[in-house]
Formats: C-alpha cells, structure tokens, sequence
C-alpha cells in the first residue's frame, strides 16, 4: 500500500465512521507507523539499544575518555563536561533541522516523511529490548556462554557485571534492570518528547540518554566531567520517570502475571531507603509487576555501589531465566500502552 493510498483508505473509513480527522492527523498517524515498523526492523538487525543511541554514545565515549584524564583537576574535567554537553546538544538539535530543510517537501515523493519517521524508529526500542533479553537468555543459560560473551551483557549496562564466580541470578537481575530503564529511557520517554515538542528535541533526548551512558558513571574520577550531564538528565526524568511508572501500573492491570498491588509493595518500601533516585522509582516498579527483588551491590567503572535491594515483600533476589522472558513480555505490553496513547494523542490534538 502506497503512502497515498494509505492515507485514502484512513480519511475513507474515518468519513464512514463520522470521525473529525484532518489531513495532519493522517499525516501523523503515517509516520507513527512508519516508526513502528523501523523501529522493530532495526531492533531485529541489531538486537540491543536503539541504533541512533548506539551511534551517539559511541562518540561520546570518545570525548568521555579523551577529555576526562585522570591528571585534570575537578574544576577542569567538570570545565570540560560542560562542554561537551553544549556541543553534543547543540550539533542534534541543528544537525536534525538542517537534515530535514535538505529534504524536499514534495507530496508525490514524501521523502520528509520517510525520513522523519527512520529518525524516530532509531530513537526508539521496541523489539530491539526483547531480542536483546532473548540473546541474553541463551548467554545465561550455559556457563562457558556466559564467560565468552560478558560483553555483550555488559552492553546492557553500565555495570561492569563481572563477577568471581559469574552468578547466574545476578546477571540475570542486571538483565531485567536493562528491561527497566530501556522502557523509561527508550520507549515512552521518546513518545513524550516527540509527541510535545517535536523531533530536534526527540534527537537532543537521545543524545542527553547517550552522554549519561558514556558519562555519568558513579565513580569519583567520572563524577565531576559528568556532573552538568547528570543534572540536566536528573531534571527531565523527574517528571517522566513518573509517567514511566503509570504506564507501569496500567500494563500490570493488563498482564495476567504482573501485579499492581505488589508496586504499591516495592515502593513503599523504596521509601524506607535512602536512594531517592529516578532510576531507582522505575526499577521498583518492575520488580514489583514482576515480584522479584533488583538492585543490590553492583561496581562501575571499577567501583562498588551500594544501590539497595528495591522489589515488594517477600520477593526473590534469584531471579532466573523465566523472570526475563516474563520480563519481556511485560515490556511488549508497555509498548502497546505507549503505542496507543500515541495515536490517541495525535487524534485528540
């Protein structure tokens, strides 16, 4: 089905159902699919985080380790992060208005369209998370694996995830960590921000996402360089990491295994503690639709963290194989909550 056809047949059934929707709503429901569709191909071909968070934190890490020496004083790395940030927002939000004036307009060939909607497909991860918890699951599943790949879950987080004795449930909690934070950080925080100020500031989030990874580690050396990153990024998920939880909430209604009664469990107890984090109010909240306990001691860069034990009552820090697979499950229904609140956003405005 051709882009005009397309857009036929929704203006048609829409008439036929006596719907107010104007050319804009047809035009934005086109290129919501067409995201979808991008989104999933390219989580499919890569099979991890989304493709343009990918690209951009590789060169951050670039700048991360060449600007961050050791030898530099505190006032200098935290001199030098600043920096970074401004280039590194700077050159998304000019870059990707610049792309797309260079792109005709022309309704017979809607390349504008096309290209706003690749944009989009590779800020997001739709089936780039669950086909990077299924590689995950084989690693796990056989010890010599889970020795010859600790890379590849090492991309996963920020963690360094090594251990002595390569403890299957701790790998196996840093995996469902990723599930976490990948649906506040790559799903429903690109459909906000998309949906209300538009795609340069889609591709600023992606690339605020980006520096935090190859930044914000929590370690003395990195702390400083890091510092103007991880406020600005602090700020933002304030809000949306709330929002995040209420798509939680909703999804658990709707999944048979998952449960919004033992949510209320974990962060209650998250409360009792002293890590008040946005990261640490989402991963409460999926480890209580999955009633298992996350968190727990981790190093970074090197470094032990003490992030608490965060999960409702009498819930498991043994988290198995099963858990991931329930896990993605739970993801692939936040996603279909997040999809159709999408459209339902570009129909009502």
């Amino acid at each position: 089905m051709s882009d005009s056809e397309f857009v036929s047949f929704v203006k048609g059934l829409s008439d036929w159902m006596d719907l107010p929707f104007s050319n804009a709503d047809m035009v934005g429901a086109e290129i919501l699919l067409m995201a979808i569709a991008i989104s999933a191909g390219l989580g499919i071909l890569f099979k991890g985080p989304p493709v343009l968070f990918t690209f951009i934190a590789k060169i951050a890490t670039v700048f991360y380790t060449k600007l961050n020496r050791a030898e530099r004083s505190e006032k200098a790395r935290r001199i030098r992060g600043g920096i970074t940030f401004i280039i590194f927002m700077s050159a998304a939000f000019f870059l990707t208005g610049f792309l797309l004036r260079l792109i005709p307009t022309d309704t017979a060939l809607p390349l504008h369209l096309w290209a706003e909607a690749f944009i989009i497909g590779a800020s997001l991860g739709t089936s780039g998370i669950w086909f990077a918890s299924r590689k995950a699951l084989d690693v796990l599943d056989d010890p010599v694996t889970r020795r010859s790949q600790s890379q590849f879950l090492k991309a996963l987080s920020k963690d360094d995830l090594h251990t002595d004795h390569h403890d299957m449930h701790e790998l196996a909690r840093k995996v469902m960590h990723f599930q976490a934070i990948a649906l506040m950080r790559y799903l429903i925080m690109p459909a906000i921000i998309y949906g209300f100020f538009g795609l340069p500031a889609l591709v600023m989030l992606v690339t605020l996402n980006a520096l935090d990874y190859a930044c914000a580690y929590k370690s003395e050396h990195a702390r400083a360089f890091a510092k103007p990153i991880a406020l600005i990024d602090g700020v933002l998920y304030f809000i949306l990491a709330r929002l995040t939880l209420f798509v939680m909430y909703l999804a658990s209604i709707l999944v048979p295994y998952a449960s919004n009664k033992k949510i209320g469990q974990a962060l209650n107890n998250r409360a009792q503690t002293k890590h008040k984090s946005n990261a640490s109010l989402v991963l409460s909240a999926f480890a209580g639709a999955m009633n298992v306990t996350l968190g727990g001691p981790s190093t970074q860069e090197g470094t032990s963290t003490n992030m608490p034990w965060l999960g409702p009552d009498e819930s498991s820090a043994r988290v198995s194989l099963k858990d991931i697979a329930r896990g993605s499950g739970f993801h692939l229904y936040c996603t279909v909550c997040v999809v159709l609140f999408w459209f339902a956003f570009i129909f009502a405005f």
